[in-house]
């Protein structure tokens, strides 16, 4: 791979190398290989790296009203500094009175990460997607979780979930900061 990235392939590698070794331009064109791998590494480090962390549940959360963390709804990865982590959440969300506002948090185990409310005006279930990006460096070992509570109304609420919907949490690297 050296010998192409260089200049060095063709039809008879083996000609053109023992041709830049009499030459004495074999170590230079080397060297050349080298710091273009080195460049490719540099900009490879910096592609997302996909998936890190993922939770789901399959059957639907309790009701709640007072601030709850959705049980099954939370990851626990390891951060590097330097990268850049979207933390997606999608679920349905069942109302039992249509007026009612929720709101959910994307959160860490020390702070909220990012607040979604959803106001309502049925009391069939509603799909929702949301994600957070982090946009400064963390790392070490991270919980992420969501919770959620009644913000106006009367009513409660569930995270709706099945075999064939699931609700879940996704973590992903998505390349550097």
């Amino acid at each position: 791979m050296v010998a192409r990235i260089a200049g060095l392939g063709g039809a008879d590698r083996r000609t053109e190398i023992l041709r830049a070794k009499d030459e004495g331009t074999l170590d230079d064109r080397v060297t050349a290989a080298e710091a273009t791998l080195s460049a490719l590494g540099t900009e490879v480090d910096a592609l997302p790296l996909g998936e890190v962390a993922y939770a789901q549940i399959t059957t639907s959360s309790a009701a709640f009203t007072a601030l709850t963390v959705i049980s099954g709804l939370s990851v626990t990865f390891t951060a590097v500094a330097g990268r850049r982590y979207r933390f997606t959440f999608k679920f349905e969300q069942v109302m039992s009175v249509a007026t009612d506002v929720f709101v959910f948090n994307l959160e860490d185990t020390v702070s909220t990460l990012s607040r979604f409310t959803f106001p309502t005006n049925t009391t069939s279930s509603t799909s929702h997607m949301v994600s957070y990006v982090s946009n400064s460096s963390i790392s070490g070992s991270k919980t992420w979780r969501v919770n959620g509570a009644r913000a106006a109304g009367s009513g409660n609420c569930v995270v709706g979930a099945g075999s064939t919907y699931p609700a879940y949490v996704l973590v992903e690297d998505i390349g550097t900061l």
